[in-house]
């Protein structure tokens, strides 16, 4: 199981990428739970922020397997002070598509960088195992928050489906 192999400088530049980019989407998903005035949008939007972290969590331990140092162990997620106009405007906006296709274009950069890395040979079988791990993630939230979008949709909530649906295309 405990496989050392020896990773050249593209691979593991390739590999902390991936650590980064499941930070950077573990926040967003936490902010845009914070933004979305949806009770149900926002526990699924919370909960996809904390199995992000938990993926972010099993990539730090197999690197430590693999003898890889991570550049970063965890994200700031702190609530940020908003302002009495902001609260405002945050609460009158009802087009939560802006915030959900972020998140979601940070998935789908999630998910090329894994078929990426998938390609590779050289990676041990347990980088390889997590990073699969993460794509079917990845790969299945997708389809569980079209399912979410289209519930609210059918209730007379003002989606951007096609901007959506650009993102559907992409992978």
């Amino acid at each position: 199981m405990f496989e050392l192999l020896k990773f050249d400088h593209k691979h593991i530049k390739d590999l902390q990428e991936l650590l980064c980019m499941t930070f950077d989407a573990e926040r967003k998903y936490f902010e845009t739970a914070e933004r979305v005035q949806i009770a149900e949008f926002s526990r699924f939007l919370y909960l996809q922020s904390i199995q992000r972290n938990q993926l972010s969590n099993k990539l730090i331990a197999v690197f430590a397997e693999n003898n890889i140092v991570p550049n970063m162990t965890y994200i700031n997620k702190s609530k940020n002070q908003i302002s009495g106009l902001e609260l405002k405007r945050i609460l009158e906006d009802k087009k939560y598509t802006i915030y959900i296709k972020e998140c979601m274009k940070l998935d789908n950069s999630l998910i090329q960088l894994c078929k990426k890395l998938l390609k590779n040979d050289k990676l041990s079988a347990s980088i390889l195992d997590v990073i699969t791990k993460e794509l079917n993630f990845l790969i299945l939230h997708t389809f569980k928050i079209y399912e979410l979008i289209n519930k609210y949709s059918s209730q007379g909530i003002n989606y951007n489906n096609e901007s959506l649906n650009s993102n559907r295309r992409m992978m």
